[in-house]
Parts: structure tokens; sequence; C-alpha cells
């Protein structure tokens, strides 16, 4: 993409708080001619400024809304779960017991199998998947433990009447009562009956509570669930996945894959779960439980994200409260909404959002340009802890700019989720953001910032958040995983370094547990059973095709701002004309959030991102001046995430980091002037020339000319380098010291010279 974007001042009141910035713009420019490094930290610390104004502008705004300030932020301490002791044999024999005394089993060093879960009803347990290796053989009694199993850990530091701080739950149940049993145990969820566990595909039930020691590996159940995909109700029915307990204890949801036209997709399910102790059809013909009264949570007759205006055909338009569950995450803790990825609300920008189970209003959970997945909202629904790439950077290139419309998101959705992790690698750190989600400045709390980031801290950079973090039902703790970094993701040929675990046995994985110290707990609640019918579902019927995304055909569009300007679209079916296939766009002053204003152009194969502009005007502030050679590509690659593109978007612009600091300032200045030929500068309002109520032609695709040296990652700096690294909750002389830091650095680093 490669798209130019001014941000507004004085044109608009309601971000009048940019005027500390623009007042300021000649002396910083002859600062900037002067000596680089100090006008790069002049100019942060007026960012600094305008962002601390806008927090408060936002403040008096928001007093006059439903939306409220953002909250300030709140003790949290973090320690750390107990787990099984660690062998480095895997062998049979190799959890000897000079490791475990208790002959109660061992893990391994490496993450193959291991998975936090949900708390328990009385909040002292935490449910987790676990990979038992180096058993001894049979008849040894410690010979059950062994491969992918379900244990309790205890939260409290106290212990089960063995001695150990975990239990294990599934390890020697008998075969016969575990027939049809799936070997998934994945996304470990409680029911508050306190005798059942989700895990997998599966539902584990003990005769009497799990924590009892009455509840013996005689005494487990392990059901499998089964979804009827047939007409004839043969077979084992349709494959499921990343199954959601909903709080009512009686439905379920779930995802399953599709493959249209070659592609590969998913839509997310709800269904009641049913127990049948003697199934008389489908396989396996052994006590389950079946998923009754499914809805598939997407109506291809229903509004769609884009769409064609019903009286004028070359309109599109963009539809944020349609509904559209690519992928099931979960409930709200009062069980009213479903929560779920869906369609982007800004280009290349993957966000989590929920949706009423009865009326479908969509409410945006999280708007960080970062990619967010893993998520639970608390069990009063007025907050939500994620697991977010926000703190690392690595979507910036694609989706830091702001304002952009989602529409070659049409053909880039999934290459734009495969860059998010590196081979088995995620980025994932825990965020908790309140009900009205990310705004203004706040970008919600990082749980685990305390620390020094050292090895074996709780910030350590290297220990990478995992799916799902999980609020306790009283609100006041989250639990959460995360796994550390290793080869190939760090080592060898990989520039990055590696660092050895300082987990018991250099274990490769940990668990960990957020109180939120200052809260109190909230009242136990008891949610009622929800109505079998989403009203803006579609009842599923087995053996009924999968429908189709629902997209406009191919042609030409116009897209207008909701602010001013336009966008021409132009849709092309792929080769085999069963899909569009890319997607073209040319901005001509565009403004759909009263910010941000785009003027260039992009194309989008879905595999392919043609950076179109073709050429860069020349700056004549005496600060730089190139011009931009051919089209860029960029390949997209969904094998192990993809190659990260930084260089490559700018590669013929930066020759080094004075130049990106450079482009950066004259972007968030807005110091940008023309070419001798063009009429007017950009300093000067040139909004009144924008004809907001001429409906422009389709086909009209010749832009005016604007000189800009703006791009994505100019843009994206601003979010990495100044909101995130920043930390705008803080106060704002300590951010100011960070800054003098920073120029200290810059001067170290002999960058502070002109030259």
């Amino acid at each position: 993409m490669r798209v130019s974007i001014r941000r507004l001042s004085e044109e608009s009141s309601s971000f009048s708080f940019l005027s500390v910035v623009v007042s300021s713009r000649r002396r910083t420019v002859a600062q900037l001619r002067s000596s680089h490094s100090s006008a790069i930290m002049l100019l942060l610390k007026f960012i600094v400024m305008a962002l601390f104004a806008a927090e408060a502008s936002s403040r008096c705004v928001a007093n006059g809304t439903d939306i409220p300030p953002p909250p300030e932020p709140e003790p949290i301490t973090i320690t750390e779960l107990p787990l099984p002791p660690v062998t480095s044999n895997d062998a049979e024999g190799g959890c000897t017991f000079d490791i475990n005394s208790h002959g109660t089993g061992c893990i391994g060093q490496a993450l193959t199998t291991f998975q936090s879960g949900a708390f328990l009803p009385d909040g002292l347990h935490v449910t987790v998947t676990v990979n038992f290796t180096g058993a001894p053989a049979g008849p040894d009694p410690a010979s059950i433990f062994t491969g992918v199993q379900l244990i309790l850990v205890k939260t409290d530091g106290s212990t089960f009447c063995n001695g150990d701080t975990w239990k294990c739950i599934t390890c020697g149940v008998p075969v016969e009562n575990a027939i049809g049993r799936s070997l998934t145990m994945d996304y470990p969820q409680t029911f508050l009956d306190g005798k059942r566990l989700l895990a997998g595909t599966n539902i584990v039930e003990c005769t009497s509570d799990l924590i009892d020691d009455s509840c013996t590996p005689d005494q487990v159940h392990i059901y499998p669930i089964r979804w009827n995909t047939t007409t004839n109700t043969t077979g084992p029915g349709g494959n499921i996945r990343e199954l959601r307990l909903h709080p009512d204890n009686v439905h379920l949801g779930f995802n399953s894959f599709t493959i249209l036209n070659g592609k590969m997709g998913q839509y997310g399910y709800i269904g009641r779960l049913q127990f049948d102790p003697f199934p008389t059809w489908g396989t396996p013909l052994s006590p389950r439980y079946d998923l009754v009264s499914v809805y598939r949570l997407f109506d291809p007759e229903a509004l769609q994200p884009v769409t064609v205006d019903r009286d004028n055909s070359s309109l599109l338009h963009i539809n944020p409260q349609s509904v559209m569950v690519g992928e099931l995450r979960g409930f709200s803790g009062t069980g009213r909404e479903v929560s779920y990825i869906g369609f982007p609300a800004e280009s290349s920008n993957i966000d989590v959002f929920a949706a009423d189970l009865t009326t479908g209003k969509v409410r945006r959970l999280t708007s960080h340009p970062e990619y967010v997945d893993p998520m639970d909202i608390s069990p009063d629904d007025q907050w939500t802890v994620v697991m977010d790439t926000r703190s690392s950077g690595r979507q910036m290139f694609m989706a830091g700019m702001r304002g952009v419309p989602p529409l070659t998101d049409i053909v880039s959705s999934s290459a734009t989720s495969s860059t998010r992790n590196n081979g088995v690698r995620r980025f994932f750190q825990p965020y908790l953001i309140d009900y009205y989600g990310d705004r203004g400045a706040y970008f919600g709390q990082k749980i685990n910032a305390a620390g020094d980031g050292s090895p074996g801290t709780i910030n350590d950079p290297e220990w990478n958040g995992m799916a799902d973090p999980k609020w306790s039902l009283d609100g006041t703790r989250i639990v959460y995983w995360q796994s550390h970094t290793v080869p190939p993701s760090c080592g060898g040929i990989n520039s990055l370094v590696c660092y050895n675990s300082t987990e018991p046995g250099g274990r490769n994985y940990r668990m960990m547990l957020a109180h939120l110290t200052s809260r109190p707990p909230l009242k136990p609640q008891v949610v009622e059973p929800i109505s079998d019918v989403v009203p803006w579902g579609v009842k599923y019927e087995p053996g009924s095709s999968t429908p189709v995304l629902v997209y406009p055909l191919a042609g030409n569009y116009v897209l207008l701002g909701k602010h001013f300007g336009w966008a021409n679209v132009t849709l092309v079916n792929n080769d085999a004309g069963t899909m569009i296939g890319t997607v073209s766009v040319v901005y001509h002053d565009f403004c759909d959030d009263g910010l941000n204003v785009l003027t260039g152009s992009e194309e989008d194969s879905g595999q392919t991102h043609t950076i179109l502009s073709a050429k860069d005007q020349p700056v004549t502030n005496g600060l730089l001046s190139f011009n931009q050679p051919k089209p860029s590509r960029i390949m997209m690659t969904q094998i192990s995430g993809g190659a990260m593109i930084w260089y490559g978007l700018n590669q013929q612009k930066l020759i080094d980091y004075l130049d990106f600091c450079q482009l950066f300032s004259l972007e968030s200045l807005n110091v940008k002037s023309p070419p001798h030929s063009h009429p007017s500068s950009q300093l000067t309002n040139s909004f009144s020339r924008i004809r907001q109520h001429t409906t422009p032609s389709p086909d009209s695709h010749i832009a005016t000319p604007r000189p800009s040296l703006s791009s994505t990652i100019l843009k994206a700096l601003i979010d990495r380098f100044v909101k995130d690294s920043l930390k705008f909750y803080d106060r704002e002389e300590n951010v100011i010291t960070r800054l003098d830091e920073m120029e200290q650095q810059l001067q170290i680093m002999n960058l502070s010279d002109p030259r």
C-alpha cells in the first residue's frame, strides 16, 4: 500500500489539542536543520505534550457522552504457579525417584503439549493440560503418569493430601470409562458443578467433586462430544475445534473449518449440550454429549461487512454492525454476548468483537493496530483480558496507518493474520482493557509490566503469551501462560540471541497468576440458560451446504469518506472467476475518522501487495529529497508466518536511522512543501477544494497528486515507539525523563551530529 496520510488539526475542532504541535512548526523545523537528534527529541516531547492534551480533551468530551475517561492503572501482583517436576529424559523410566519422590509423574523441558485453563468455582484451583513423560513401565503405579493429561493446580500454595500442589484427573482412567474419547485435550474449562471439565472435544466427569480425594481414576469418565452433520445420522459427525463453554453451562460455542473454491475458511456455531447415555445412531455408540439446536453465527442474507448501495449500484458501504463470526473466541461473563474475531473495522487490523446473542449489536473490544486473538471477558462484562502483540510492533508495517477502510481485506485477511507469528513463536503479552476498549492514548494496561526485563523476570520479553487467559469467577485474578523463545526463532543463522530458560529443569513454559489487588471480589452469579435460538444466526440443518462469504461482484465502485473525500475501488475476479481475487483502491483526500486524510493507492491480490505510488514529491525544506522508483511488490506467504517486510517497504528511502526519524518528523508536523508547479501548499487549508456533496464516477481513478512523505511505517513509529514504549498511562514528568534518556542514547550512538 502506498497511501499518504495527513492529520487534521485546526480544521477539526474535535482534535484542536494538536495545536500544541502545529503552533510550534517553524521553530521545530529550524532546529531540525541545525541538529537532527535534538530536533527529534524536541519533536517527541511535543508529541508527548499533545497526547497528554489529547487525553485531557478525551476526558472532557467523554463527560458529555456515554463513554467515560480511561481508567487509571491499577496495582497488579504476579506470581508463578507450580507445575510437576521436570525431567530431561523422555525415555521410559526417565522420571526417576530422585526427580519426583512422590511417584506422581514428570513433565518435559520442551513445549509439546501444555495449556493453562479455567479456574474451578472455588477460585483455588486451575485446570491445566500437560504432557507427562519418562514414566516407568507397568505395573509400576507411576506408569499412569504418561502422555497428555488434565491436572488441577493449587493457586494458594497449599497441597493435596499427597503433598503435591497438583492432582492428575485423567491419569489412569480405565479404558471402559473413556470409549470414543478424542485425544485432544486443549482449552480446558470448568463447569460450575465442580465435577465436570471441558477439554478438547471431550467432557471429563467425576462422580464427586474433582478436588476431593474420593475422585479417583475409576470414578472418572471421559465422554466425547458429537455434532451431527449428515442427514442419515451416520458416522462420527462434523469436525469441531476451539470449543468454548457458555456461562450457563448448557450451551457450547465451537468453530468448524470450511474449504470453498479452494480457499480455507471458518464459521462459528453455538449449540446445546445434550447427554445421551445409550445412543442408537452415529458413532461412537457409547455414552456421549450431542450438540443439538445448533445455530451458525453467520447469515449470508443479513447485512454484510461490505455492500453495494441499494439505490446506486456504483456506491460501496462499509458496515461495522455487520456480524461475521470468523472465529468464535468465547462468551461474555454474563453470557449475553459472543466474542469473536470478525471482519476488520480498519484495513489489516485484526480485532476482537462481541455481539449480543439476542439483538446482534456489535461491540468492538479492541482497536489497537496490532494482532489480538486469545481473550476472555470478565464475569461482570466490564473488562477484557487479551493476549495481544501490541508491545511488539509486529503488525505495524501493515496496520499502523489508521482510518484506512477494510477494502483489501476482502482478499488479504488470511495473509494479514499469518504474519503475527514466527513459526511456533507468538509475540503476545497480556493486557487488561475496560469495557469501552482502546481510545485516545489509552491502549489498556499491560498486566506483566513490572520487572527489569532480565531473563526469567515477569516481563522478560523472551517469554511469549499463549492462549487463553482466564478470569476467576470473583473477578480478582487472571491466569495465563507463556512459552520461552527457542530455536529456530533464535540462535543459529537467526540473528536473535537465545537465552536459557531459568525455569525449574530448564522448562520452556510457565503458568502465571495475576492478582488485581485493589478489586473487591464480585458476588457469585448464576447465569440462567439462554435460548437455543440466535435470531440473527441461521439454524443448522444436517447435510446443508456451507454458505460462501458475500462480497460485491467484480466491477468499479466508489466508497465515500464518512467526513469527506472518496476512494475509487476496483474488484477483479480470480483467474477461475469463482471469487474476488484482486482489490485496487485509489484514495482522493479520503477521510473516514475525522482525523486522518488518505491520498494514494493500493492493490492487493491476497498473495501480493503492490505499492502503486509512482513518485514521492521532493521536499524543499532542505531535509530530504528523493524519488520513489518502480512500484514495490510485497510477497505474502502463510508459511511460518511469512517474512516480515519492514525493510522492503522503505529500503529505497531509508539510509540510516536518522532518515527514519526525519521522515517521521516531517509526517508528524505536516511540514511538507510542494514542488513549485503545485498551486497550493498543504500548510494551508486545502480541504476547501473538496466537493463533499458530489459523487465521483467510479471510473475517475486519476487522483490529484499531493506531496507526501507518509507511509505505513511512519505512522507505525508513533504507535510503536511513543504510545507503547513510553506508556502514556505514566505521569508526564516520567515520560519526559525517558525522552531525555533516549536523547542521551542518541549521543552515545554518535547520531547527534548532523550529517
